[in-house]
């Protein structure tokens, strides 16, 4: 912006052309997506900057007051810096939309260099660094005005480099077209310096950059389309890459799959127990002292993985339990009792329709039942009941009597013993009782408890 004789009416054109952008978008692009919303940013900038260019040369032209010549040179070199960093944004929308650790890290980084500039800006109204005006009101650059080049080309060159290193989401032409924009608005400015002195074109060429990319690619909504496909591909083509790493190596296939059900089955016990603010870890703490009783019993490594799994999942029903029975310091009333004992019908129910683990839900809907028949839901006796959950009925009372409460604390180790033996034959399976009677007496320390009041958790 140096000189007084500025043709404006390239820039005043950008302006109208801009307006007629935004409310094209506002019509066509309802879908409320990060996308619209960065690129719509990207246009309403452009159209701030070209303002206040505009206001600038006209103060120059006509020799407004020298605080109204900063003030709009402020914030023109304001608009631009503004533009790149939003179009960099933009750029940074489509891919990061499910690694936000990465997003947070890229825009903190450049947020650090968009205020150094700003920085810059405000140092310069009392030193002239950047720009500034001499006693009859001319404009005149000062010493570091090439960081006014400097930092918009920075943006607008990281999007290239973001642009071909992500290439795999665009087409060929969709890649020509952006990289020709981010590269060619970085140096448009010395070519304006150069060959275009007495124009304002600066934002009239980024305004028909802007306008190509709406009508060439249809961005944003069709972009997001268009990356999502690319993403559904690169998914497919990794799933038949696991499937035939898979097919090729058995075993290593099946301990994948172990770990993924694992980790399926941690995250849904981890979601009840988050239920409960005094029984955190209890579900895998159940898990644990089942697959001890398991092996106590000597079942085979097998069953003792299964066991296991149904201890993790055995509470999976007070997923169905609303939050303010679960955590109610009060006694139940009858109706929130009887919504409390519903939670293994819930569960059963759940774990029924996983297929591949048909037995998983024994655990679930008969965890509570009892040898004597007073049990819930089905007030089943003796044999009747799944010897599994009868296992994890042991683990979980045993649980409940070595775990923080609200009204109480950790119970002693004899204490819980002696339980155990009452429980012996009417609330608990006496082989099950004995193998658990078992597993006290060799624990001298008593390290089969929750460790601290805040929840500990057993490890398997």
């Amino acid at each position: 912006m140096q000189g007084s004789g500025y043709v404006v009416d390239f820039e005043v054109l950008s302006f109208f052309v801009l307006l007629f952008i935004s409310i094209y978008m506002r019509i066509k692009y309802s879908m409320e997506t990060e996308q619209n919303r960065e690129f719509l940013r990207v246009v309403i900038g452009i159209g701030g900057a070209t303002v206040f260019d505009v206001l600038g040369a006209l103060s120059l032209k006509y020799s407004w007051s020298i605080v109204l010549k900063q003030l709009f040179n402020f914030l023109y070199f304001f608009s631009a810096i503004l533009v790149a960093y939003l179009f960099l944004m933009y750029v940074f929308s489509f891919f990061y939309k499910e690694d936000r650790a990465s997003k947070l890290k890229q825009k903190g980084f450049n947020q650090i260099i968009f205020l150094s500039f700003m920085g810059f800006l405000i140092v310069n109204l009392f030193t002239g660094i950047l720009f500034f005006f001499d006693g009859n009101g001319a404009y005149s650059r000062g010493p570091l005005y090439v960081l006014t080049l400097v930092y918009p080309a920075f943006f607008f060159l990281q999007a290239a480099f973001f642009i071909i290193t992500h290439r795999k989401f665009y087409s060929k032409a969709e890649r020509i077209l952006l990289l020709f924009f981010t590269l060619f608005v970085s140096v448009w400015p010395v070519l304006q310096a150069l060959f275009f002195p007495d124009y304002l074109t600066n934002f009239f060429i980024g305004t028909v950059m802007i306008f190509l990319v709406l009508i060439t690619i249809e961005t944003p909504d069709d972009q997001e389309l268009l990356v999502t496909i690319e993403r559904l591909k690169m998914i497919k083509t990794e799933l038949e890459d696991k499937v035939a790493e898979e097919n090729r190596i058995l075993e290593d296939r099946e301990k994948k799959l172990s770990n993924l059900t694992m980790q399926m089955m941690s995250a849904l016990t981890k979601a009840v127990d988050a239920k409960d603010r005094y029984t955190s870890g209890h579900s895998s703490r159940v898990a644990y002292y089942s697959r001890l009783l398991a092996k106590e019993l000597g079942m085979s490594k097998e069953e003792q993985d299964d066991i296991y799994k149904m201890g993790l999942l055995h509470d999976i029903g007070k997923i169905g339990v609303p939050r303010r029975i679960i955590n109610k310091p009060a006694r139940l009333t009858d109706e929130e009792f009887a919504v409390m004992r519903s939670h293994p019908v819930i569960g059963s129910e759940i774990l029924s329709r996983i297929t591949i683990m048909p037995e998983i839900s024994k655990g679930a809907r008969w965890h509570h039942e009892r040898p004597d028949g007073k049990g819930y839901p089905d007030h089943l006796k003796g044999n009747a009941i799944p010897f599994e959950a009868k296992i994890i009925a042991v683990a979980d009372s045993y649980d409940a009597m070595t775990s923080y409460r609200s009204y109480r604390d950790v119970m002693k180790q004899e204490d819980v013993r002696e339980q155990i033996v009452k429980g012996r034959g009417t609330q608990f399976d006496e082989k099950i009782a004995d193998a658990m009677i078992a597993l006290i007496d060799r624990d001298r320390d008593y390290q089969m408890r929750e460790p601290e009041r805040t929840g500990g958790k057993a490890t398997a």
